[in-house]
């Protein structure tokens, strides 16, 4: 390679050579000379600069940051390498030592930083190594770029990718998720990543669990409520998703259905109505949520969560599917709904419900009979039946709802078919519209 002192000997020689004087290669002759002193102009430029005295690896990087090299690619290289990772291959496992370079410089774009640190949290143990430089980024609060996230907010994220993998972690999250003066939507994923972390942590299990201990006892965690119930909500959504079942969050989340806050009472049902059958204590307090008519949301969740809990309809429910209110009724059919299978003792009840109404009058109540049948048994002659009038009701939902479930039935008695063909002809759109949808299916 020719060096720049060496170019600018050669053009000061071509600048100095003797020319003609005379004919029409004078003007090449001129342009030539200024062509010559350009060239030697610039060669003095780059002889003096600074960066041409520095030996090569103490120069500046790139202008262009994609250009810089990190582990033995350039950043553009290790973009079009992220998305090609094969996340579980063993393979893959040589590439981590250079993610963990790309996730923790602070030279490299922040995209590219979160990109590499989230595929680490993907890979899992195969990324183990990668846990505690990337929890050293929980202290990176400040960004490295206009309008860019602090390398905390993402690195939380990444840690939570990890799942069980990250429980060396899960002291500098717990100190995270108690510190008051860090942005909430970090507390809020230090909570998500301590519950995908789950039982490999039992010290991040109790803080999550204090959080709904100091809810129960009225001791707020924040000066502003509405982030002590988005935490407490959340807290009670990660500890009920951790396999196996956390026993002590049962008691828990029942006392937390009597929560003054709305918001706080229905969460502990749902978080009731994750567990399952082992949360079969809480049915009681459940069954009295139901009876309290102050909260239609309350009550609703409450059904639900008895439905997914209890192994037979109880013996409330079935009082209720002989009542005479109809908002009773309407209630325990919720939780047969939920139940399915288990709820096949009280079918004939429903059945008796369903072919007792008239459906122009009570449409709400036929097709909640109709749906529940269905849960139960799919093929259901009595709601598949119950149905077809819904067609022609005149609420646009129950007409649209009647048809779906018509068309998502596996096998329609001809019965049904029929009667589907009358109305079709009548010019209801609805009929015609399940007709079309079923022949579709068949070809």
């Amino acid at each position: 390679m020719t060096s720049p002192r060496s170019s600018l000997e050669e053009g000061l020689a071509d600048c100095t050579r003797p020319q003609s004087a005379a004919g029409p290669q004078s003007t090449n002759s001129v342009n030539s000379f200024s062509l010559c002193l350009a060239t030697s102009l610039l060669c003095c430029a780059v002889l003096l600069s600074p960066e041409s005295r520095l030996p090569a690896d103490d120069r500046p990087p790139p202008s262009d940051p994609l250009q810089q090299v990190v582990a033995g690619h350039t950043i553009a290289e290790w973009r079009l390498i992220l998305p090609t990772i094969d996340l579980q291959s063993t393979a893959n496992r040589d590439l981590v030592p250079g993610l963990i370079e790309l996730a923790t410089s602070p030279a490299v774009p922040w995209i590219t930083r979160r990109q590499a640190a989230y595929t680490l949290g993907r890979m899992g143990d195969l990324a183990s190594a990668a846990v505690e430089p990337i929890a050293k980024l929980l202290d990176e609060t400040v960004p490295t770029e206009p309008e860019a996230l602090p390398a905390s907010t993402w690195a939380v994220k990444a840690i939570s990718l990890f799942g069980p993998t990250a429980a060396p972690a899960s002291q500098q999250l717990i100190d995270l998720l108690n510190d008051p003066d860090r942005e909430e939507t970090e507390r809020l994923l230090a909570i998500e990543a301590l519950g995908n972390i789950g039982t490999a942590s039992p010290r991040g299990l109790a803080a999550l669990l204090q959080i709904l201990i100091s809810r129960n006892q009225g001791v707020g965690t924040h000066s502003n409520a509405h982030q002590d119930v988005f935490r407490v909500v959340l807290a009670m959504h990660a500890i009920a998703t951790v396999r196996p079942v956390v026993p002590a969050a049962i008691p828990i989340f029942v006392r937390l259905l009597d929560d003054s806050d709305e918001v706080v009472a229905n969460a502990a049902a749902r978080s009731l109505q994750t567990l399952g059958q082992v949360a079969a204590p809480a049915i009681p307090t459940l069954l009295d949520h139901i009876a309290n008519p102050n909260s239609l949301v309350k009550q609703v969740a409450a059904a639900e969560a008895i439905g997914a809990i209890a192994e037979s309809p109880p013996p409330e429910v079935v009082d209720w599917l002989a009542s005479s209110k109809t908002p009773d009724v309407l209630l325990a059919l919720q939780v047969c709904k939920t139940m399915r299978v288990r709820a096949r003792p009280v079918v004939p009840q429903i059945e008796a419900i369903l072919q007792s109404l008239n459906a122009d009058q009570e449409p709400e109540l036929a097709l909640t009979c109709c749906q529940t049948l269905l849960a139960i048994d799919q093929g259901n002659v009595a709601a598949l039946t119950g149905l077809v009038p819904l067609l022609a009701s005149v609420d646009r939902d129950d007409r649209a709802t009647a048809a779906l479930l018509l068309q998502n039935t596996p096998e329609l008695p001809e019965a049904i078919h029929q009667q589907l063909i009358k109305l079709s002809r009548q010019g209801n759109l609805a009929a015609a519209k399940v007709l079309k949808s079923r022949s579709q299916q068949i070809k």
